[in-house]
């Protein structure tokens, strides 16, 4: 049995981590555990919260965060001194934290003699190597010194790695993952449900941001009949963003008939908006893989969103979803009205993502992490 430490933010959902990270380790940490002992992993957790910081912190270079920093190294080196592990995987991000991130890796590793497997969770090479402050050179070469292995979320991200130089033979791809574990027979009546007559249910799922798109999906709707859909929001809110939740109980006041503010949802609620749901809309300016798709996808939902980050690697245009480029509201509103005229694509589109959805599950995303920490291991 190989020993591994997953390091990362796997505390219950904050201010700070509802993306992602947070969503990746705290359902293998809760419900999947066991599926990695199966395939030969002893799995260990280590949370990167170690102090109390704001939401306005996040990815900032101040006190709070260089004393978690500090944190975090002291006590796992700590754990890692008590216990005898084989890898760490190092849950990370981009910019300053995922430098961050690479440092105290990279003390854990001449200290402890362990293996470490970085995990980017996102997929735009920029943000990932800091190229405004000029230290793209210094975090590549701090990656391909650091990591017996890399785990990108794309293919492009990974392909755009070895092109700087990064090896490939510790380049790895491994896709973000769904837990949807919906009754067949929900899902295909509600696909089958659809008929010109029907409303069209779109769900926008994810935090209340600028970054996710809102104010584009706003707009795009203004001038569409209130009569012809339904919009499901559901998360939650960065508070500090006045402006937005303004226009989001403005909105949800006008179109108090087709507009509903659900909140955060999760669990069966979670479940219970997306079988109702026809399309899942993500707008978004900028992402990596994002789960809420995969969930969509499992549920029978057909998808409109924008050309970032790995989208459009599960999502074929006009196959099973609908890609705009980011900030384009014309184009989105004209993928929502064609969703509400033309049923029989979007029926269409439907039954390809559920049948697509299979190639996302839990179970085979821990089969190839564990093939992915062997493949380390052994080198």
């Amino acid at each position: 049995m190989k020993k591994i430490l997953l390091i990362g933010p796997n505390t219950e959902v904050s201010d700070r981590y509802k993306g992602g990270i947070h969503h990746v380790i705290r359902t293998i940490r809760e419900d999947y555990k066991q599926e990695f002992t199966r395939n030969g992993i002893e799995l260990s957790f280590f949370n990167t919260e170690r102090i109390s910081r704001s939401a306005e912190s996040q990815g900032k270079l101040n006190a709070s965060n260089l004393e978690n920093a500090w944190q975090i190294y002291r006590e796992c080196s700590i754990e890692l001194k008590n216990d005898k592990y084989d890898a760490i995987i190092y849950a990370s991000s981009t910019g300053f934290p995922l430098l961050k991130d690479m440092i105290i890796a990279k003390q854990l590793k001449e200290r402890h003699n362990v293996k470490v497997i970085l995990q980017i969770h996102y997929a735009n090479i920029d943000s990932i190597l800091i190229k405004r402050y000029k230290l793209e050179k210094y975090v590549l070469k701090l990656m391909t010194d650091l990591c017996d292995g890399c785990i990108f979320l794309s293919q492009e991200l990974l392909s755009q790695f070895v092109s700087k130089g990064f090896p490939r033979s510790n380049a790895y791809l491994l896709y973000n993952y769904h837990d949807m574990a919906l009754d067949n027979k929900l899902v295909t009546n509600k696909i089958a449900a659809n008929n010109d007559n029907s409303k069209t249910r779109f769900v926008f799922m994810g935090s209340f941001n600028r970054r996710k798109g809102l104010y584009d999906l706003f707009e795009a709707l203004e001038t569409l009949d209130t009569n012809s859909y339904v919009l499901d929001l559901c998360d939650g809110f960065n508070q500090d963003d006045a402006l937005l939740k303004k226009k989001l109980e403005e909105f949800c006041s006008e179109h108090r008939e087709s507009a509903i503010n659900h909140g955060y949802v999760s669990y069966s609620e979670k479940d219970n908006v997306f079988l109702n749901a026809d399309v899942c809309v993500l707008p978004s300016y900028a992402e990596g893989l994002p789960v809420v798709l995969l969930e969509a996808m499992a549920a029978g939902c057909a998808v409109i969103a924008t050309d970032v980050g790995a989208v459009t690697e599960i999502v074929e245009r006009n196959r099973n979803g609908i890609i705009i480029n980011p900030g384009d509201v014309q184009a989105l509103r004209n993928a929502l009205l064609l969703t509400i005229l033309d049923k029989s694509l979007l029926k269409a589109m439907q039954n390809y993502n559920y049948q697509d959805a299979g190639k996302y599950t839990v179970e085979n995303y821990i089969r190839q992490m564990c093939s992915i920490i062997e493949s380390v291991l052994i080198k």
